[in-house]
Order: C-alpha cells, then structure tokens, then sequence
C-alpha cells in the first residue's frame, strides 16, 4: 500500500444526494459534494438531457463528474414510484426551483 496515495474517501463519505439539478449553480453545487466523497444519484429528463446537458457535451463532464447519470421520463407511472424509492434511501435532495 502506497502511503502517499490519495485516499478515495472524502469528508462525506456515505451520504447519498439524489441530483435533480440542471442549471449551473445546482450541478457546481452537487459536483463539489462529490468531490468531497458523497455519493451523488444524478436524474435528468430527455428534453433537459440535449445540448450542454448530453454526454457529448464537454460541459456534462465538467459539471457531472463524480456522479453517477440517469434519463428518466418524469411523466411516466414507473418514474413516480422508482424515484420515490430511491430518494427515500437518499439523506439529501437537490432540485431547482423555476420562478416564473
């Protein structure tokens, strides 16, 4: 074992944070909660997963890293019952709130 090999476990090492966020705040937000080891459960929807929010978009793994992705169609039966099930696993949930 190398001793001055960085350790993998980080300040939140066992929080759980399911990621509803999309703009720049939410997910610079939850990408340095990673960082700082908590595991981050990123959801999206497919009309949010074009553009700057796809995986072919450098910006996605700027913001996404150390999190783990999912596309999720919000509007269908099985999303209301798996995302229930999986945030309530989680400790924390992040969203955006949209004024209009």
């Amino acid at each position: 074992m190398n001793p001055f090999a960085p350790s993998r476990i980080g300040a939140l090492d066992g929080l759980r944070i399911v990621d509803f966020t999309w703009v720049l705040a939410g997910p610079f937000c939850c990408r340095i909660l990673g960082d700082l080891g908590a595991d981050i459960l990123k959801f999206q929807t497919a009309e949010r997963a074009t553009l700057v929010n796809s995986p072919d978009f450098p910006y996605f793994y700027c913001w996404n890293r150390s999190k783990r992705s999912a596309t999720v169609n919000m509007k269908h039966d099985q999303a209301t019952v798996a995302l229930p099930s999986v945030s309530s696993h989680t400790c924390t949930v992040a969203g955006m709130v949209v004024w209009c």
